[in-house]
């Protein structure tokens, strides 16, 4: 990290040349700091070699790093001190605040003369300047493979342990309620063993309830017992008033009496967990069943004294060569066989130093994938491994080497990830969108800067170093997580680097100590409820506000000026933000409607922040008016799953003021950098009347109908959410002004429409006179929900885009059977029928039809009956979802879809199948149940 420190720095100084410092003789003294700086990072290299042998040449890393730091600090402050970070005005002011020129230059010679100073004690010290040569020359250049392309989850010897613990849990002889723990140290596969005794067609048949929990270290007992009553009763969710705590023991009896459950408690840290939930949980003599994993026998043994906990083996050398074979030559088992002649003696050496543990061979193999497969240069990397005989620490040695293998500019991207709490969900397109806020990712290049960052995200995905667990409608990964013993490894790193620093709930209520850190994170607890989708929106705001009630406020103050990002997960509260330099604030599942955190300056001098987000907030109503002038340099604006204090009267009085008062968030659209806007659809804003003021805008989501018309000029948008607010009348004028937008728009990719009310009212797009979306090309995600017009009876391929990759249609109430116009958009991947979208009672799809169709769902379709697939239909079909079609008789002939990997069914529809369709689905790897 010391040399991605020094490149920052390197970076600022090259900016500070550009800006006409000769004028004031000051040209020379940067030059000579900049030339003093080049010639250290030269000694980096050998530097890093030699500092965990010598503590010396480490504390002369940690200087070079603090120096490369103070230069970047120096050269920010002194830009926001002369107010704007455009070159163009740049030297007019330095002409008119000399005054901050020489405190800059003041500090300047004193960072020289510390540069001066570092350089001597390199001689001494023994440092080299070593080329980049060997190292970097074994790298085989990344090749952009989907992460899809390999499963980490067919791990090699778990199919006899998946056997043993199924049998323990299907025990006839045991009646009673009873616990079977898997116990092993962290990386060993407790998760992927336990999700494939999850998955399994056995227990699904079994238990009349299945559930799966992810507990972390600071776990919260009425989340737990929340999340188990909503998913046996999916309606209490809704309920207001909400469950008390104080009710939650006895209400989630009542549900699960005479009901056999399975419930997997993965990743439990404390014995008093299985005390605290097991009174809530009956024991009926039915042979419900609980599965733990652990990395603790205790709490394993605490858990069913009756049970011996099954300690989860190693792999033995065969397992293990296969295992590192696989993930190095990114191949099937059989042809492993293929690839081990000259390289099998190196490689049995580097398989047995994981010490049989699953995640070492995986990142191992994951480091040799992108090496030469030659027995030289997998033999240099065995010679960096150095660790001792427990297999933990060998583990963690393999990760650490994951990451020094890492190219410099991955590192932080890297390590960012850890800003985000255990087992949390993490949005790319959020992280990416921080990574630019921070400047990780050049600003030049070839493509966007987004494309330039996700081939960065892309790379750690191949590396295994996150875990991708949904993918968005382009075939990127939408959301990924990190493993605990990766993000653990990350933090270490980060806080080691003074790169970031994560705090806890137990750090709260004091001052903390930020004078020197750079990025914070502050992590209460993982939110509990999120709405990735729209489509539940109008009763998120009742279930948010439950969520938030028993978490109790977090009070902190920051003492910094130099912290880069902080991010709050959880009820943090704060005051007095003293950080000029912030470039990403992001805050989320936080209640600020009762905290004085708003007032008209409140974000005033954050000249740097890029990146600002209030996702799953509640807001007051008076935020809306926070002056965004000082922002001149925001790019994002995240206000995803937000809504302002739900004051009726405020928004009627709001509405009649229009006209007279500025428009909500009015300075917002002043900021000539914004690109992404994102608001739900209870915080969406006006749209300002000038359209010079939207130019640079890329997403915005969501915007009323009646905004439309603001859009004027050529505009870079890409992606937009539209909410229709008015009347019927109105729709045909506002349909138009979305027309005329389209063919302003040259890149326009996603296009989602929506009615504001769930029960009425017509999307625009289908409506009389408004066909012809097939001429844009360029739109690949359409997103509609609400009633297509009435005299529409069938789909017409003229309405649709002809490049269309996924679409989604909820309450669109078509009469007659869509599937003989859909399945002929030959680009299509991923389809959506959800909630009313089809009222008919036959679906049919043909030999030839949805040639590139991988994703699949149907749910909430209350009439439908009869589902045909013919032969040939859906060749390449991965993933199907039935949710919750009650009338649906029988499945469809899925035998003849060869390709189907994932199953998901609703409960019911699985009961009322039974076994005469077993057949149908017997091929299909994963099969699961959904409530």
């Amino acid at each position: 990290m010391e040399a991605v420190a020094v490149k920052y720095a390197l970076g600022k100084l090259s900016l500070l040349l550009n800006m006409g410092l000769e004028l004031y003789n000051a040209s020379d003294e940067v030059s000579e700091m900049h030339l003093r700086l080049c010639m250290i990072e030269g000694f980096l290299k050998d530097a890093h070699s030699k500092r965990n042998t010598n503590p010396a040449v480490k504390q002369w890393v940690i200087e070079v790093r603090n120096v490369a730091y103070r230069i970047e600090d120096a050269i920010d402050t002194f830009l926001i001190d002369i107010e704007g970070n455009h070159l163009s005005s740049k030297l007019e002011r330095l002409v008119n605040k000399p005054s901050k020129l020489k405190k800059l230059l003041d500090e300047v010679k004193a960072i020289k003369n510390t540069l001066k100073t570092i350089g001597d004690l390199r001689t001494d010290l023994g440092i080299t300047n070593t080329t980049a040569g060997n190292e970097e020359n074994d790298r085989v250049p990344f090749r952009p493979t989907r992460p899809s392309d390999f499963d980490d989850s067919e791990i090699i010897g778990f199919d006899s342990d998946k056997h043993q613990i199924i049998n323990h849990l299907l025990d006839k002889k045991v009646k009673r309620r009873a616990v079977l723990s898997i116990v092993g140290i962290g990386g060993l596969g407790k998760t992927t063993l336990a999700q494939k005794v999850y998955k399994s067609a056995e227990l699904e048949r079994r238990f009349n309830c299945r559930i799966w929990l992810s507990i972390s270290q600071k776990f919260n007992e009425n989340n737990l017992l929340r999340e188990i009553l909503y998913s046996v009763q999916p309606d209490l969710r809704n309920k207001e008033p909400a469950v008390r705590d104080d009710e939650l023991t006895n209400e989630l009896r009542r549900s699960l009496t005479g009901m056999s459950y399975f419930i997997v408690l993965d990743d439990v840290w404390s014995i008093d967990l299985w005390e605290k939930l097991k009174t809530s949980l009956p024991d009926d003599n039915i042979a419900s069943r609980v599965l733990i994993t652990s990395r603790f026998l205790e709490v394993a043994k605490a858990a069913d004294g009756g049970i011996e906990p099954y300690e989860l083996r190693f792999l033995n050398d065969d397992e293990s060569l296969k295992l590192l074979l696989k993930k190095a030559f990114l191949i099937r088992e059989p042809e492993v066989q293929h690839h081990i002649t000259d390289l099998n003696e190196v490689a049995k050496k580097l398989a047995n130093k994981c010490g049989g543990l699953p995640l070492a061979l995986i990142v191992l193999g994951s480091i040799l994938s992108r090496k030469d497969p030659t027995k030289n240069a997998w033999k240099r990397v065995n010679d960096t491994l150095n660790w001792h005989d427990e297999a933990a620490y060998r583990c963690s040695q393999v990760l650490f080497l994951s990451y020094v293998d890492l190219p410099y500019h991955l590192k932080p991207c890297f390590l960012y990830l850890a800003s985000f709490p255990e087992d949390y969900k993490i949005s790319t397109k959020c992280v990416i969108r921080m990574w630019i806020a921070e400047g990780f990712i050049p600003r030049d290049g070839h493509g966007t800067i987004e494309d330039r960052a996700q081939n960065y995200f892309d790379e750690l995905l191949q590396r295994c170093l996150v875990q991708s667990t949904e993918k968005s409608w382009n075939g990127n990964c939408k959301q990924c997580v990190m493993h605990d013993l990766i993000r653990d490894m990350a933090i270490r790193e980060a806080r080691e680097e003074n790169f970031l620093t994560v705090f806890s709930k137990s750090d709260d209520g004091h001052q903390l100590d930020f004078q020197k850190i750079r990025r914070a994170t502050l992590q209460y607890a993982p939110p509990t409820f999120r709405v990735e989708d729209d489509v539940a929106l109008l009763t998120f705001t009742k279930v948010h506000r439950t969520t938030l009630q028993y978490k109790p406020p977090t009070n902190f103050v920051i003492c910094s000026t130099n912290i880069r990002s902080l991010l709050l997960f959880g009820p943090y509260k704060f005051s007095n933000p003293g950080f000029r330099l912030l470039r990403v604030l992001s805050i989320e599942s936080s209640d600020f409607r009762d905290y004085k955190i708003v007032h008209k300056g409140w974000l005033e001098g954050l000249t740097h922040l890029r990146y600002l987000g209030f996702r799953y907030c509640f807001l007051p109503q008076q935020f809306q008016f926070i002056s965004f002038n000082s922002l001149k340099n925001l790019e994002t604006i995240d206000f995803k799953g937000t809504s302002f204090d739900d004051n009726w009267a405020w928004y009627a009085f709001r509405d009649l003021c229009r006209p007279i008062v500025p428009n909500t968030f009015y300075s917002l659209w002043k900021v000539p950098s914004l690109r992404h806007a994102i608001f739900s659809l209870f915080s969406c804003p006006p749209l300002p009347s000038k359209e010079d003021h939207l130019k640079t805008i890329e997403t915005l989501k969501w915007v009323s109908l009646r905004e439309i018309p603001k859009l004027k000029g050529n505009i870079s948008l890409q992606k937009i959410g539209i909410m229709t607010d008015v009347s019927y009348d109105n729709i045909q004028q506002g349909w138009q002004s979305i027309k005329d937008l389209l063919k302003r728009t040259e890149h326009m990719v996603s296009l989602s429409l929506r009615v504001s009310d769930y029960t009425s009212g017509y999307v625009p797009l289908l409506s009389e006179g408004t066909r012809g979306l097939s001429c844009h090309e360029t739109i690949q995600s359409l997103y509609l929900f609400g009633q297509l017009a009435s005299d529409l009876c069938v789909l017409n391929l003229q309405m649709l885009p002809t490049n269309l990759t996924k679409l989604t249609l909820l309450v669109s109430m078509i009469k007659e059977d869509p599937m003989s116009v859909l399945e002929k958009l030959r680009s299509l991947t991923v389809l959506k029928l959800l909630e009313y979208s089809f009222m008919g009672a036959e679906l049919t799809c043909t030999e030839g039809g949805f040639p590139r169709l991988q994703t699949l769902k149907l749910d909430l379709l209350k009439n439908l009956r009869h589902w045909h697939i013919k032969e040939g239909a859906m060749p390449r079909l991965t993933h199907l979802e039935i949710g919750q079609c009650f009338q649906l008789c029988a499945l469809p002939d899925l035998h003849k879809v060869p390709t189907l990997q994932n199953l998901i069914l609703s409960t019911s529809l699985h009961e009322t199948i039974g076994a005469k369709d077993h057949y149908k689905i017997k091929h299909i790897p994963s099969v699961r149940t959904k409530r």
